[in-house]
């Protein structure tokens, strides 16, 4: 078995109205061990790129994405490739990123990828928001409803170093450079993989 673990940087919440911009994915097998990983990357010229709320987030520009144009149709086949009946991970993944991609998959190319199908997901923010706000909860003596963001995760389990470790190992396979930190489709993808590592070793999830 072979797990994804992605993360898609958009131009906001809605894909009616936003596109897609950045898919970043780890896959790894059944042991753990990365064993391919990457960048898609979407620009047309009418993507509205420079949506302020947005574009804070992702840090992408219209520079950056312009030279993707001509790949614009290999990558949406790629995005189908890389979710179709796989195992896929993400962080609230479940919620935003599948169904985002479903619905823009669907927007872009009416007609195709009708019968996109995933075999399974897992999302991190299900399995770690209880041990997120239990950790905060005897930290601070106070209540706590907070789902917890990937950084807070990352942070609780004392994972900085190995992210970084990980993210030169995926950075690697990748053939386009990508920004290290957070909100870097790639770098949350590889982020979401080590959370995902740690919590199998807990048995806070299982294959």
């Amino acid at each position: 078995m072979v797990l994804t673990f992605f993360d898609i940087e958009t131009t906001g919440f809605n894909f009616r109205d936003d596109d897609i911009l950045q898919v970043g994915f780890v896959r790894a097998n059944e042991e753990g061990k990365i064993i391919n990983a990457g960048n898609l990357y979407y620009y047309q010229p009418e993507f509205n790129v420079e949506k302020p709320d947005a574009q804070r987030v992702h840090g992408l520009t219209r520079e950056k994405l312009l030279p993707y144009e001509e790949d614009y149709k290999k990558n949406l086949a790629g995005l189908y490739t890389l979710l179709q009946k796989g195992y896929i991970v993400g962080k609230n993944s479940d919620a935003f990123d599948i169904p985002f991609c479903k619905g823009w998959l669907t927007k872009v190319c009416p007609g195709y990828f009708t019968n996109l199908t995933i075999f399974r997901t897992c999302d991190v923010q299900t399995v770690m928001k209880s041990h997120y706000q239990l950790y905060v909860e005897q930290q601070t003596g106070q209540r706590c409803t907070s789902k917890g963001t990937l950084e807070d995760y990352v942070r609780m389990l004392n994972l900085g170093d190995f992210v970084k470790k990980m993210y030169d190992i995926a950075q690697g396979f990748a053939k386009d450079e990508a920004r290290a930190g957070f909100h870097d489709a790639l770098y949350d993808a590889v982020a979401t993989y080590c959370v995902w590592l740690v919590a199998r070793q807990q048995n806070w999830v299982t294959l």
